[in-house]
């Protein structure tokens, strides 16, 4: 409970820090003029690109669990991965998304080592896609951004550094059992010592097996080319969409002089910036970040009320409808856990 209300603070404490800024600088009449003004067309275009986001990712949640689950509906596969979105929102790091769907899954029916090999899979492909997209965009804009934003490529390495390192740490959990099993073993003990839990040799038994199946089942979807060609191409497509956003809301100023190739770059660095920040959804550096790269691209009042719009799109959506879909979407448990 004291999590929840340490998120909501920090979210309204950003936005009042915004909005004091907004004030400070063009002043909230000219804020409020520009978004007045904006073009629906192309701001209703960024929406439904956010829309198909959730559909891809989806898709791709829906694959990985259909391999085994042949009842699992679509419609149940959309509201878990919702959950996930509105979780990831509003922890550090995206951290709760993937906790928050491993809960949910099991309560559908499934087991609960095919569910961790399942989201861990899912978040490899996702972390190798991300890292191999934007290293193809660094090598092809690196120098443009360098040449006009001072100390630009210290952050893009960082950005591309974290990502790096999760995806090293992702391949260490799934081929090192033993080393993960001492990892799991000491968290546990530690949380025994603190009467969180109770740790014993049942449960060090039943942790051993689920280690054990998740590595099993780990391998049959990495044997698996077609899940991961396929799951690939969709987060691929899923992480387009993402960076298309930005340029959706830059033409919603009325503005069309700027190559779609550099908007589209800065809005992956800025995806990329963003995974270094240890706060709910890149609070303060995703903002901060968005204002370096795209102030070369939007006129003088406008910059400020394209940050609001561009949040509004990647991540208030996903609080509004994620947390509404959480707290109304029935949970449907599968009566027949059936194999594929």
């Amino acid at each position: 409970m004291k999590k929840k209300w340490f998120n909501i603070i920090l979210f309204l404490g950003v936005l009042l820090i915004f909005f004091i800024i907004v004030t400070l600088t063009d002043g909230l009449d000219m804020f409020i003029k520009n978004i007045k003004n904006i073009n629906l067309t192309w701001f209703f275009v960024a929406v439904f690109a956010m829309i198909i986001y959730w559909v891809l990712e989806t898709l791709i949640l829906y694959i990985f669990i259909r391999q085994k689950y042949k009842t699992y509906t679509l419609a149940s596969a959309f509201r878990v991965s919702m959950i996930g979105q509105f979780f990831n929102s509003i922890t550090p790091f995206s951290s709760g998304g993937q906790i928050i769907q491993f809960y949910a899954l099991t309560k559908d029916g499934l087991g609960s080592g095919e569910v961790g090999s399942m989201l861990v899979m899912k978040f490899i492909v996702h972390q190798v896609t991300l890292v191999s997209y934007s290293l193809l965009l660094i090598l092809w804009k690196l120098s443009y951004f360098v040449n006009n934003i001072d100390s630009f490529a210290y952050l893009a390495i960082i950005g591309f550094s974290i990502d790096l390192f999760v995806i090293v740490l992702l391949y260490s959990f799934v081929n090192y059992t033993e080393m993960t099993k001492k990892m799991i073993h000491s968290v546990f003990k530690i949380l025994s010592k603190f009467k969180i839990c109770k740790y014993h040799g049942e449960t060090e038994q039943k942790i051993e097996s689920e280690l054990e199946y998740f590595k099993d089942h780990s391998s049959s979807i990495r044997s698996s080319a077609k899940i991961l060609i396929s799951t690939g191409i969709l987060t691929a497509m899923k992480l387009t969409l993402l960076f298309m956003i930005a340029y959706f809301i830059y033409r919603s100023f009325g503005l069309s002089g700027e190559p779609i190739s550099n908007i589209f770059v800065a809005s992956a660095f800025v995806t990329m910036i963003i995974s270094a920040i240890p706060l709910p959804g890149g609070s303060g550096g995703a903002e901060g970040s968005f204002f370096i790269l795209f102030n070369m691209f939007f006129m003088q009042g406008q910059i400020l009320p394209a940050i609001f719009l561009w949040r509004f799109v990647t991540l208030y959506l996903n609080i509004i409808v994620g947390g509404l879909i959480s707290i109304f979407a029935p949970e449907k448990p599968m009566k027949d856990a059936e194999l594929l």
